[in-house]
């Protein structure tokens, strides 16, 4: 088993090239992609745009990059945190 894990399921070219090596290098035969109940990016996210302010640092760049699965929830009228984690690790993950 080979796992990469990162906050708010955020792909990156790390991410990427981590999960490259592990298939070609180390043979590993399935990806599995995992999402989990409560997370905080995604509620960073939410909160994010429901108050009109986002977080300094290098979680605005989380939230800068799970942004775009609230949009696409939102639109789709969901409301609960677990509705739009669904959503971003399907966003993401698809």
């Amino acid at each position: 088993m080979f796992v990469v894990r990162t906050a708010g399921h955020v792909i990156d070219s790390a991410v990427l090239g981590s999960m490259e090596y592990a298939i070609t290098v180390l043979g590993v035969p399935l990806i599995v992609i995992l999402g989990h109940d409560s997370c905080g990016a995604v509620q960073a996210s939410l909160s994010a745009l429901d108050e009109g302010s986002m977080p300094g640092g290098y979680i605005r760049d989380l939230v800068v990059r799970v942004i775009p699965s609230i949009l696409r929830g939102r639109r789709e009228a969901m409301i609960r945190v677990d509705e739009f984690v669904a959503c971003h690790v399907q966003e993401t993950g698809g």
